[in-house]
């Protein structure tokens, strides 16, 4: 960098010099959070077994997934709400959620993220069920 914070460089071994926009040199990544993965989180649908939606509103959403039955069932506030539920509609919102991507990752700390997050207008919370060879949850 020279005094006018112009940005210059070289291949290794080349005598060849190049300016560069300093905008490449501030997008790069130097943060471990900057190198996450895109995908918020991963989902394995066959350990899936229930996903909790909850809205400050109403009373949380229980839906229970069975990947094997490939069904659904729903319940809120003790009531069984399956015969309501469309199954093509939750197996859409579960594809949904497989698929969310960050564009971009914030630090753990960060001010406005933390402030959001204290009173969130919706939370899915995703539960897995893992069994091991003999059928014993794990």
């Amino acid at each position: 960098m020279n005094t006018k914070g112009e940005y210059f460089v070289n291949r290794t071994g080349s005598p060849t010099v190049m300016r560069v926009d300093g905008a490449l040199i501030r997008s790069i990544s130097i943060l471990p959070h900057e190198w996450r993965h895109e995908l918020v989180w991963a989902i394995n649908r066959v350990n899936l077994s229930t996903l909790v939606i909850k809205r400050p509103d109403s009373e949380p959403l229980i839906l229970k997934y069975d990947f094997f039955e490939e069904s659904w069932k729903a319940e809120r506030d003790g009531k069984d709400l399956t015969p309501k539920l469309v199954d093509a509609r939750a197996n859409f919102l579960l594809s949904q959620l497989e698929g969310i991507k960050s564009d971009l990752w914030l630090a753990a700390d960060d001010a406005d993220a933390m402030v959001a997050l204290s009173d969130p207008s919706l939370s899915i919370t995703t539960q897995e069920e893992i069994k091991n060879e003999d059928d014993e949850v794990i």
